[in-house]
């Protein structure tokens, strides 16, 4: 219990979280590769990268770095969730203009 305590109280979770989310990428990479599927990997790559984006603004807030660091990385957050939006919707678009009534 005291070693969670002292993970915690470091901030040091979050780097473990950071390694987990790396090796679910590495993961899924290789999957992809073996399997030759790889028409979601880019929504799940942009879905992936708003999310770390959110983990490295957490951190530095965490990290005391000031304003800066943590508004870039929200901002570039944001823009990826906004392009995995994008991406969706056309998706979904492409997807109604093929479908037969």
């Amino acid at each position: 219990m005291a070693t969670m305590q002292a993970l915690w109280d470091s901030g040091r979770w979050i780097d473990l979280a950071l390694a987990i989310v790396l090796a679910e990428v590495l993961i899924v990479a290789w999957m992809v590769q073996m399997t030759g599927r790889h028409l979601w990997f880019r929504a799940y790559l942009l879905n992936l990268g708003s999310g770390l984006c959110l983990i490295f603004a957490l951190r530095s807030t965490l990290a005391d770095t000031g304003w800066a660091m943590p508004a870039l990385w929200l901002a570039l957050s944001g823009a990826l969730h906004g392009a995995d939006l994008w991406s969706r919707w056309r998706q979904a678009a492409d997807r109604r203009a093929v479908r037969p009534r």
